[in-house]
């Protein structure tokens, strides 16, 4: 072994995990991961011969055979021995080419027959803290007329629009979609938005609800105002790409801290914003990535709309419930895609909003979406919902 492979193999690598999934609730898992650092992405990379493009920032998708009691956690960093990854094979997969699926996001496919114990390499998070200027909200007092929910398969991206501006919630894609698709999802939609100027709020930063962002021109991204978000944004380099791009087209980013006590373990929505025409909501902090961030209810003359990213059901009508629009019909964007998202007590909806309809974003997925919850929606609304996957490859429209 020469004195640079003694070296390497002496080091840890610090990765953060993106996504889990069990695809069929199989004997494999799937897990997407994020490198804090670009020599220890290289590094990896040319353990299989492979040479990262140092100006584009992916993913790298890891498949290990299910271990019951031992799983990498969403959302956290390990501190991984860099023997770890010699157990790996590099699958072959046409991620480098445009239209390649996953190759918006996914640099590299890596699997293992190996087990092991991965609670031992749980590190300290990490997080960005990019510049945070100070947007009022007052920005987004308009009278809003319709709610777009964009088929952007297996993601989430919607929009609220009036006459003179766009609200896009969230920017998101399925993860996989090839680079092509994320660019003609784009472009789609900056045509829909017809010369208007657009802000963007992140519900929480999870590939799926972001990452187009990335790949937005410096064109498209010059009539954005601002890109608003939750404060726990990963210390890695596809979120550090991600915003240095933004920064370096003049979009300003505010990061919304919490500043809500938390009660126990109970993580809670509460309003730190609300107008005539649009209501903010941010969770208190806690470890939970999903349940962390940021719903809308967005105030229109005849309709609601609830914008609610992965938030739980329980969550979000406690933090809901009270407000002063119960007597107007409510369209819920249902939360994570129809999948897993706490109880949904129909009785307890029902009882709150009469007249509710509930859009689901979802494409295709290895997570069972939306089957978890397609029979609750089913009788909360009184008729089977409303999904992109199955909406003739068009969007799903509303009037506000």
């Amino acid at each position: 072994m020469s004195s640079n492979q003694t070296k390497q193999s002496a080091r840890n690598i610090v990765i953060y995990i993106e996504s889990y999934s069990r695809p069929g609730e199989g004997d494999k898992v799937e897990y997407i991961i994020d490198f804090c650092c670009y020599q220890d992405a290289q590094a990896v990379a040319r353990l299989f011969g492979q040479e990262l493009i140092p100006e584009v920032a992916r993913f790298y998708r890891l498949t290990t055979p299910h271990m019951r009691h031992s799983r990498l956690a969403a959302g956290s960093f390990y501190s991984m021995p860099y023997t770890f990854f010699e157990e790996f094979e590099l699958e072959n997969e046409e991620f480098e080419l445009e239209d390649g699926e996953g190759s918006a996001f996914v640099a590299y496919s890596l699997r293992t027959r190996s087990h092991f114990s991965f609670s031992q390499y749980l590190t300290d998070t990490q997080f960005i803290s990019p510049s945070t200027p100070t947007l009022p909200f007052i920005k987004l007092e308009r009278q809003w007329n319709s709610l777009t929910v964009v088929n952007c398969g297996q993601g989430n991206w919607n929009e609220v629009h009036s006459s003179e501006h766009v609200l896009v919630y969230d920017f998101g894609a399925s993860q996989r979609y090839s680079d092509r698709q994320v660019k003609d999802l784009i472009s789609r939609r900056m045509r829909a938005m017809n010369g208007r100027r657009y802000t963007v709020i992140i519900s929480h930063w999870d590939m799926d609800h972001f990452q187009a962002l990335k790949f937005c021109s410096p064109t498209q991204l010059a009539d954005c105002d601002a890109v608003f978000g939750p404060d726990n944004i990963p210390d890695t380099l596809v979120y550090r790409d991600t915003i240095e791009h933004l920064e370096s087209n003049n979009v300003a980013i505010v990061c919304l801290r919490s500043t809500i006590s938390r009660k126990g373990r109970e993580i809670t929505l509460s309003s730190i914003y609300s107008s005539a025409t649009i209501d903010v909501y941010r969770a208190s902090a806690g470890s939970s990535r999903n349940q962390t961030g940021i719903m809308l209810a967005i105030k229109g003359k005849n309709k609601v709309a609830l914008l609610t990213g992965d938030h739980h059901y329980p969550k979000i009508l406690d933090a809901v419930s009270t407000s002063s629009f119960s007597d107007r019909g409510v369209i819920l964007v249902t939360p994570h895609h129809g999948g897993e998202a706490g109880y949904l007590s129909v009785s307890r909806w029902q009882t709150a909003f009469p007249n509710i309809e509930c859009p689901i974003s979802v494409g295709d997925n290895s997570y069972g979406h939306p089957q978890q919850n397609i029979s609750r929606l089913q009788a909360l609304e009184g008729k089977m919902p409303k999904l992109t996957v199955i909406a003739n490859d068009n969007d799903i429209e509303y009037l506000l």
